[in-house]
């Protein structure tokens, strides 16, 4: 089956650039707000569009790691739970916190299955380039999630080589997760591969403004009924509040919305 994503009218101009008398540029996108129960409150472009969760996602593929009782079992701090919903930069302080991830949870980083990318970082990215430090997968923007999802497999007692395949059992279970919070059942939503190797979600603007306004809200959510999951994702929302910078990066823009805002607003981005 395929998917058309490139459709007439998906999305609305949401700013223009002038220089002088000129108009330089205009960007467009698609801005949509639904309330805790999924009614629409204000949009700009195609609110059906559809789209992937990609990174935006990690808040809620972290959920297994608290669920699981890994976080307690590996001692995992709110700094270690908001590397597992992180896209860091890959500063050494990102790098050390994925690296005593991984030492808690008795792993290495030969057992991620993120790969290795450059760090963004421009610091550690200059300092890889010059060879002062050696390529690793704990550099992987991704490697905090990958661990996390490493210990929720060892608590468990699920694989750990094929952890990032379709039908593992901790992907089947986020994959049940991720339909929950967009509220829609298992088999609409659209798979692909992210970037990092795991499996990723799409579907409607409009689903995945419901996912977020879950994850601001989930005790006041049509999630409210499972304890379980509502107290995961109220844990998983306070430490990215709480650490910030472990989600992105000094000057990032979900970093700087949620310091801007002093925890009033989550956020996290995704590719794309």
């Amino acid at each position: 089956m395929t998917h058309d994503f490139e459709k007439e009218e998906i999305a609305a101009v949401l700013a223009e650039v002038t220089r002088g008398d000129v108009m330089e540029s205009v960007h467009r996108g698609v801005v949509v707000v639904v309330d805790v129960e999924g009614n629409l409150v204000a949009s700009a472009g195609n609110v059906d569009q559809l789209a992937y969760f990609r990174s935006s996602a990690k808040p809620f593929q972290a959920v297994p790691v608290v669920e699981s009782g890994a976080a307690e079992a590996f001692g995992f701090t709110e700094r270690e739970l908001a590397l597992s919903c992180s896209s860091h930069d890959s500063t050494p302080d990102h790098q050390r916190g994925v690296a005593r991830m991984l030492e808690k949870i008795g792993l290495h980083e030969e057992d991620l299955r993120c790969g290795i990318s450059p760090p963004v970082d421009e610091q550690e990215l200059a300092r890889s380039v010059l060879g002062l430090v050696w390529p690793s997968q704990v550099q992987c923007e991704c490697s905090g999630e990958h661990a996390g999802m490493l210990a929720a497999c060892k608590q468990f007692g699920y694989p750990l080589d094929t952890y990032t395949e379709r039908d593992h059992p901790l992907q089947r279970r986020i994959l049940e997760i991720i339909a929950t919070v967009l509220g829609m059942p298992e088999d609409e939503v659209i798979l692909g591969t992210d970037g990092c190797s795991i499996p990723t979600f799409a579907a409607s603007m409009r689903r995945f403004a419901f996912a977020y306004a879950t994850l601001a809200t989930p005790r006041q959510s049509p999630i409210r009924n499972d304890p379980c999951l509502v107290q995961a994702i109220d844990r998983l929302r306070a430490a990215m509040l709480a650490y910030p910078v472990l989600i992105g990066n000094q000057g990032v823009l979900d970093t700087e919305i949620m310091q801007f805002t002093h925890g009033r607003i989550v956020a996290k981005l995704g590719a794309e």
